[in-house]
């Protein structure tokens, strides 16, 4: 908690000291709402790409990360991700060319 609370909420060791674990929890609601909606606008930057350059239509959510328990992604979820992208700027998958 108290890395966090230095590290990605920017407080103060006095700061933290000073919060109840409700407030902290507050923050902690707010700096995850802060770190998806920055996820949101690289997404829908990445869909505005493919759009540009695939006949296919992306919406950002197609480019948002998937929260899977604990927040962890499988190599699945990523390979999914990077066919995606490789298939939106007209890129072949080599593993199936023979």
């Amino acid at each position: 908690m108290w890395s966090f609370a230095i590290y990605n909420l920017r407080l103060t060791e006095e700061q933290f000291w000073r919060l109840s674990l409700n407030k902290f929890m507050l923050l902690v609601d707010r700096y995850k709402e802060q770190q998806r909606r920055d996820d949101w606008r690289a997404a829908l930057i990445c869909a505005t790409l493919a759009n540009v350059n695939s006949k296919k239509k992306y919406q950002p959510k197609d480019f948002m990360p998937k929260e899977k328990a604990r927040g962890k992604k499988d190599s699945q979820d990523m390979v999914r991700v990077a066919e995606g992208i490789v298939a939106a700027f007209g890129g072949t998958d080599k593993r199936q060319v023979n």
